[in-house]
C-alpha cells in the first residue's frame, strides 16, 4: 500500500453510524490503522487518492448485536504505547508519572492516608 506523508494534525478517524442500514462507517486517512484493519480482515476501501496514491480509507461493520466487533475496530485504530527508551513514538503517553502526581497522599488502603513518621517515612496510623 504506497502512502503519502501526513503530519499528525492531518491524520483523523471517523466513525459514524448509520442508523437506517445499522452499520458503522469507519475512515481514516492515516495508512497504519487502514493496514491495522486490513490484518484484522475488515473489508478496506481506498476512498480517496492523491496523486494516484492512496489517501484515505474506510471500512463498513454491520451491527450484529454485539460490540465487540466496533470495539475491537476502534481499538486497532489506537496508537499502542511502546516501553522502549529507543521508542520512536516520542508524543504518546509514558508510563513515568509527572511531578505533580508525586504530591498526592499515598494510601495503604481505599481511603486510609499514611501519615508521615518522624524520620521521613510513611507509616499507617495506628487502629
Amino acid at each position: 500500500m504506497a502512502t503519502i506523508h501526513r503530519s499528525q494534525a492531518e491524520q483523523e478517524l471517523t466513525a459514524r453510524y448509520d442508523q437506517e442500514e445499522r452499520v458503522i462507517w469507519l475512515g481514516t486517512t492515516t495508512p497504519w490503522i487502514a493496514r491495522r484493519w486490513q490484518r484484522a480482515r475488515y473489508a478496506v476501501q481506498v476512498i480517496g487518492t492523491v496523486g494516484g496514491a492512496p489517501a484515505s480509507w474506510e471500512a463498513k461493520l454491520p451491527w450484529t448485536g454485539r460490540k465487540a466487533p466496533w470495539l475491537r475496530a476502534l481499538s486497532l485504530s489506537l496508537p499502542t504505547v511502546r516501553a522502549s527508551a529507543a521508542s520512536r513514538a516520542a508524543n504518546t503517553a509514558t508510563a513515568v508519572l509527572s511531578p505533580a502526581n508525586e504530591t498526592l497522599p499515598k494510601v495503604t488502603r481505599v481511603g486510609i492516608p499514611l501519615a508521615p513518621a518522624q524520620n521521613g517515612t510513611a507509616e499507617a496510623p495506628s487502629p
